[in-house]
């Protein structure tokens, strides 16, 4: 970001240089050719400037994506770290009773008496 405000500052300094007068200061020349090289003059400054700012819609691209992945990251770390023990044991099992159904139907059976015994 710090490239942003510097590149903006140029810019700026690049548009304040801008003269509209046609001036003719070569000998010789009449008006069409002295006003064609002024316009050859700012198509080149503006294409300049033109591709400053794709620069500059690159470098901010760039930085929100990297911004984006950072929180993506960040958010996915504390999502793992605030799982609780329930949740990762469920992660764990599941798998296993789906490949398995047979212990599944065990271990439901082992929760109900635990809950019977419980009462």
């Amino acid at each position: 970001m710090d490239n942003v405000e510097e590149t903006k500052k140029r810019l700026e300094q690049t548009i304040g240089t801008f003269s509209f007068e046609i001036q003719d200061n070569t000998l010789g020349q009449d008006e069409e050719q002295s006003k064609q090289i002024f316009s050859q003059g700012i198509l080149t400054m503006l294409y300049q400037i033109q591709d400053s700012i794709t620069e500059l819609k690159e470098q901010i691209s760039k930085k929100d994506t990297e911004t984006i992945q950072a929180i993506m990251q960040t958010s996915l770390n504390n999502a793992k770290k605030e799982e609780s023990t329930d949740t990762i044991m469920m992660k764990m099992l599941l798998p296993e009773l789906i490949k398995n159904p047979e212990s599944f139907q065990n271990l439901m059976q082992m929760a109900e008496i635990v809950n019977k015994s419980k009462k």
